[in-house]
């Protein structure tokens, strides 16, 4: 194993650029996640550069004289923690115990030598690599949860937030500037982890963007929860950088040759236009809304416009589509995913509904590697998890601090559950991610504050004040103020 002095010097670079951000190490920690082909230790395992940079934004947290007292405050706000603790010991246990106690009774799929091979359940190295990643967005859970209760920063996730959103749109702008200007691979020298690149590959005439990934997919999968991120909070917020960004990243995705970038923004928008309608029957469609509506008919007449006057002129897009949607989905490639999740689903069964444990084998879909590796009891948990991200945002109406985190929270609901839809589509492990853990955090202690904040609200406002009534008066006669004459009542 040896350090690459390069990531070093991206992480030092990357601490020097958040010193002008009010949180420094959640800016440089949350950037990192945009070098996904970026290792700062390599050979025998690849250590990610964001994984220092996580250990020092946990570190921040543990270090302070207060932590324990605000985790147990993290405790008492809600339920969701004590499902996070149990899902944190179920999986690690799942991943020593299952292989040995199933091994050989089903078959699972492993890397090996640089491909994927069947063989017979036993413990793997994926096992402890696996639960290293899964603990550790676990404790980033606890430690941003406790720091967020104790003294309610959440600029810190929209700054991380952003930061990371934009570092990804400008890694991909490099790769896509330098395959275009013929210089090739300009990202080359930060490309250290030891993982199988696919970078200057070309799909029906068009360049592929990787940005700072091994490949287009993941760089994809980054660039659409970057969009539902700066997407989300426009609308909540009209904050018109976050508008943008948001139309940066919308073009690389669809500049990205990702069939799995182009799989989930075609779930987004679908989901999108069901809140829409929604919004339409009750009434509530404003400004953002309906500027969005505008923006996206006039795309549509415009390529409509194309096809009847330049026959032929969107001939390489609508190659593109079936290269890259239709034509994959009958590949050679997709019969060996779906048998990879036929597999799975079979050892599913064959472990009696337990699973095989984390790490345990390879899927190509995230909803079938939690079933294959957690089983029953670990789906439940991740579900009990999903449907609390879910779960309505309290919006006060008067205090512009409760506004702007209502926003906040909105936004972090959002990305969380837009990450699910690539994962769904194409990962192979059980780990929802470190991004899913820390955005729950930031929901689950964000609604807690909302409420409180929504309760003073409510206690705030002006009653009707009682008075006794005196003699001669309208409620001491029954009738009016004028005449004192009582009512027929």
């Amino acid at each position: 194993m040896s350090v690459a002095p390069i990531a070093v010097l991206v992480g030092v670079l990357l601490l020097a650029l958040g010193q002008f951000t009010r949180a420094p190490t959640a800016c440089a920690f949350f950037a990192s996640l945009a070098f996904g082909s970026t290792a700062i230790v390599t050979g025998g395992i690849n250590l990610l550069l964001y994984v220092p940079l996580a250990g020092l934004l946990m570190a921040a947290a543990v270090l302070r004289r207060t932590f324990w007292g605000d985790l147990a405050r993290v405790f008492r706000l809600h339920w969701t923690p004590i499902v996070v603790v149990t899902l944190l010991v179920y999986g690690v246990a799942s991943a020593f115990i299952l292989p040995r106690l199933f091994a050989g009774e089903t078959t699972v799929f492993v890397p090996s030598r640089g491909a994927i091979v069947e063989t017979a359940l036993r413990p793997v190295s994926g096992n402890i690599n696996q639960s290293g990643y899964f603990a550790f967005g676990i404790l980033a859970f606890f430690a941003v949860a406790s720091q967020l209760a104790r003294d309610g920063r959440f600029e810190m996730l929209r700054i991380g937030f952003f930061a990371s959103a934009i570092a990804n749109a400008s890694l991909g702008m490099i790769d896509f500037a330098g395959k275009l200007s013929g210089a090739g691979d300009l990202l080359a020298p930060i490309r250290t982890a030891g993982y199988s690149m696919l970078i200057e590959v070309q799909v029906e005439g068009f360049w592929r963007i990787a940005g700072g990934f091994p490949e287009a997919s993941t760089f994809g999968a980054a660039t659409t929860v970057g969009l539902a991120f700066a997407f989300s909070y426009w609308r909540a917020t009209n904050w018109r950088p976050a508008l943008v960004l948001s139309v940066v990243l919308f073009l690389q995705l669809l500049l990205s040759t990702s069939s799995t970038g182009y799989a989930s923004l075609a779930i987004l928008g679908a989901l999108l236009s069901l809140s829409y309608v929604w919004r339409l029957m009750l009434g509530r469609l404003n400004s953002r809304d309906l500027a969005t509506i505008l923006a996206g008919a006039i795309a549509l007449t415009l390529v409509l416009a194309v096809l009847a006057f330049m026959q032929g002129a969107l001939d390489p897009v609508q190659r593109l589509i079936e290269e890259t949607l239709i034509n994959k989905s009958t590949s050679a490639s997709a019969d060996e995913r779906f048998y990879w999740n036929a597999k799975s689903w079979k050892a599913f069964l064959d472990t009696y509904g337990l699973g095989v444990g984390l790490g345990s084998s390879r899927a190509s879909s995230w909803v079938i590697a939690v079933l294959s590796q957690l089983g029953a009891f670990g789906t439940f948990l991740i579900v009990l998890l999903l449907l609390e991200m879910a779960r309505p945002i309290p919006r006060p109406r008067l205090d512009p601090e409760a506004r702007e985190l209502a926003a906040l929270c909105s936004s972090l609901r959002t990305t969380a559950l837009a990450s699910m839809i690539p994962a769904a589509i194409s990962s192979s492990v059980a780990d929802p991610g470190i991004v899913f853990f820390i955005a729950l955090a930031g929901v689950v202690v964000g609604r807690e504050r909302l409420r409180q904040m929504q309760a003073s609200e409510r206690a705030a406002l002006p009653h009707p004040r009682w008075e006794r009534p005196t003699r001669g008066s309208a409620a001491w006669t029954g009738g009016t103020p004028a005449t004192g004459t009582q009512s027929p009542a």
